[in-house]
C-alpha cells in the first residue's frame, strides 16, 4: 500500500512540475529593446514574448511613465516622457496587473553642452555652442552666469535663443559684468524640469568696435573723414592705420558706453590698401575690444572732385551750386575766389560751407559777391588742406 501511494505522489509531483513549467512558458517576457538610450519624444520599440496586448495597462523606464505607447504585435513602442535626465534603469511593462521587467537598463543621458564658439563677446553677439541628448526648445531658460559669481546673482541675459538638434544660438544681451568669465547655463533653476548643464568652457563679455559702415561711402579721396564706433563700459586705447602709414592713436579714451570718432583718409594713401583697426582696453588682463565686422577693410581711392553751375545773379550776387562727389567729410569746407582779371590774383572772397551732415556725393549752394571780372575758384578742406580737383575747369567768368 505504501508503495502504491509512494508511486501516486511521484506522479503527482511530476505533472505539477509540468504545467509550472508551461506557465513559465506561456507567461510575458521581454526579450529585447531598441534603441538601449534615447530622450523625451524618443520612440523606443520593445519587443515582448507572449504578448496579450488587452492585458498591457502600463509602460515605464525607470519607473518613469511613458508618454505614450502603442503595440503591433508582439512589439510594444513607447514614447520616452518629458523631463527625465541622466537616468539608467529597466523597463517595466504592466501587464495584467503584474509588471514584468528588462534584464537590461535603459538610459536617457544628461545633456552635454560642448564649447561656444568665441572667447570674447558683447551685447548683439551671436554665439554658437554644440549641445547633444536633447529635446530643449527656444523658450527653455539659458543663461549666461559670471563664472565668479556663486549664488548666480549676476547674469547675462541671451536676447534669442534658436536651438537645433546639434547646437545653440544665441544673441548675448545685456550685463553689467564687464571683463569676466561668464559660462552658458542651460535650465537654471531647473525649469522646464531640468538641472543645470553648463558648457564646458567660458566667454568674458568685453566692449566692440566696428566701421561705421552707415555713414561711409564706398570710395574716398585723400582728407576724407572715416568713421570708427566704439562700445566700451571703460577707457579704451587704441590705433589706426592705412597701409603701413599710422593714421592716429590714442590712450584713454573717457569712459563711456559709446564713442563715435572721425579721421582724415591720409594724402598718400594709394587705391586698394587696407584700414586696419586695433583696439585695446586699458585693464589689468589686456583684454581686447571685439570687432563687430571687420577690423580692416580695403579703401578705394578716387581724386576728390568738384563742379560748379551759376545758378542766377542778382546784381554782384552771384548764386552758384557746388556738386562734390568721392568725398566723404565731417567738417567745412572753404571755397576761394581769386580775381585774376587781367593778370590780377587777388583774393576777393572765401566761404565755409558747413557739410558734417554729407556723404561722399554732395550738392550744395550759397551765394557769392562778385563783380565783373574773371575769377578762379578753389575748394580744399578747411585750412586749405585735401584740394579737390575740378571736374570741369574753375575758371568762372562775370559780366
Amino acid at each position: 500500500m505504501k508503495k502504491i501511494f509512494h508511486t501516486c505522489s511521484l506522479v503527482f509531483f511530476a505533472i505539477f512540475l509540468s504545467c509550472s513549467s508551461d506557465n513559465e512558458d506561456n507567461a510575458p517576457k521581454i526579450l529585447s529593446f531598441e534603441p538601449s538610450q534615447g530622450i523625451s519624444g524618443d520612440i523606443i520599440n520593445i519587443t515582448v514574448a507572449n504578448l496579450d496586448a488587452s492585458t498591457i495597462q502600463e509602460v515605464s523606464f525607470d519607473d518613469n511613465i511613458a508618454k505614450s505607447f502603442e503595440i503591433n504585435g508582439n512589439i510594444v513602442s513607447a514614447v520616452v516622457p518629458d523631463g527625465i535626465r541622466d537616468i539608467s534603469g529597466p523597463i517595466r511593462i504592466v501587464v495584467g496587473g503584474q509588471a514584468i521587467s528588462s534584464e537590461s537598463s535603459f538610459n536617457i543621458p544628461n545633456i552635454v553642452l560642448g564649447a561656444m564658439n568665441k572667447r570674447y563677446t558683447y551685447r548683439g553677439d551671436t554665439i554658437a555652442v554644440a549641445i547633444k541628448n536633447h529635446d530643449l526648445r527656444e523658450e527653455y531658460f539659458a543663461v549666461l552666469f559670471n563664472e565668479g559669481n556663486s549664488n548666480y546673482s549676476n547674469y547675462l541675459v541671451l536676447e534669442s535663443v534658436q536651438i537645433s538638434k546639434d547646437s545653440i544660438e544665441f544673441v548675448v544681451g545685456p550685463t553689467i559684468d564687464y571683463y569676466k568669465e561668464h559660462r552658458l547655463i542651460i535650465g537654471y533653476g531647473e525649469s522646464n524640469g531640468i538641472a543645470p548643464v553648463e558648457s564646458t568652457n567660458t566667454i568674458i563679455y568685453t566692449g566692440s568696435y566696428e566701421i561705421n559702415t552707415a555713414r561711409n561711402a564706398n570710395s574716398y579721396a585723400p582728407g576724407s573723414m572715416l568713421t570708427l564706433n566704439i562700445y566700451g563700459p571703460s577707457p579704451i586705447d587704441y590705433s589706426i592705420s592705412i597701409g603701413n602709414e599710422a593714421v592716429t592713436s590714442r590712450s584713454s579714451w573717457p569712459e563711456a558706453s559709446f564713442k563715435e570718432y572721425s579721421f582724415d583718409v591720409p594724402e598718400t594713401t594709394q587705391n586698394g590698401e587696407t584700414l586696419e583697426l586695433n583696439v585695446l582696453a586699458p585693464n589689468t588682463s589686456g583684454i581686447p575690444l571685439v570687432p563687430r565686422n571687420n577690423k580692416s577693410r580695403t579703401i578705394d581711392i578716387e581724386e576728390g572732385k568738384f563742379d560748379f553751375t551759376v545758378l542766377g545773379k542778382d546784381g554782384s550776387n552771384l548764386e552758384l551750386k557746388f556738386d562734390i562727389s568721392h568725398y566723404y567729410f565731417n567738417s567745412f569746407l572753404d571755397f576761394t575766389f581769386t580775381d585774376v582779371t587781367d593778370g590780377r590774383e587777388t583774393v576777393v572772397s572765401r566761404t565755409n560751407y558747413d557739410v558734417t551732415a554729407g556723404s561722399n556725393n554732395v550738392e550744395l549752394s550759397f551765394t557769392v559777391p562778385l563783380e565783373n571780372g574773371t575769377y578762379l575758384i578753389e575748394c580744399a578742406k578747411r585750412g586749405g588742406s585735401y584740394a579737390l580737383e575740378p571736374l570741369n575747369g574753375n575758371q568762372l567768368v562775370v559780366e
